[in-house]
């Protein structure tokens, strides 16, 4: 999987850190990856990072980052009202975080950055406290 899930319990903190080609597989098993974590359900902040330079988007449908926004929307995995930070390298995955926003719902609080710094005074973490 092109996933790791990391959660601070002191924080309450999600991190999940994206790692090379991300493909419609990997989306799919991705919600169930995050499910199954444990404490996952009282983090009321996340930052999904896709920083990483060999992170790529390019083999990944429009319809499965549509449907993971909507599982997210019908089957929310993260409390009501959290905040959730996605860090992006590039224009494409700028595209695909705003696509996935569009689907998700008003569940949560969701924000494409191309600045790691500025997702986490978004969030008001620092970077010692990323698991």
């Amino acid at each position: 999987m092109s996933f790791s899930i990391h959660i601070n319990d002191d924080k309450q903190l999600l991190y999940v850190l994206g790692q090379g080609a991300i493909t419609a597989s990997d989306l799919d098993q991705y919600y169930t990856e995050l499910k199954a974590t444990t404490g996952v359900d009282l983090c009321d902040k996340a930052i999904i990072d896709f920083s990483n330079h060999g992170v790529t988007f390019k083999h990944t449908p429009i319809k499965n980052i549509r449907a993971l926004g909507l599982l997210f929307k019908h089957m929310p995995v993260l409390p009501e009202g959290a905040k959730m930070a996605v860090v992006v390298n590039n224009a494409l995955a700028f595209a695909f975080v705003r696509l996935f926003m569009a689907t998700r719902g008003e569940h949560l609080m969701i924000r494409p950055f191309k600045d790691m710094h500025r997702a986490l005074d978004w969030l008001d973490v620092s970077e010692v406290e990323i698991p």
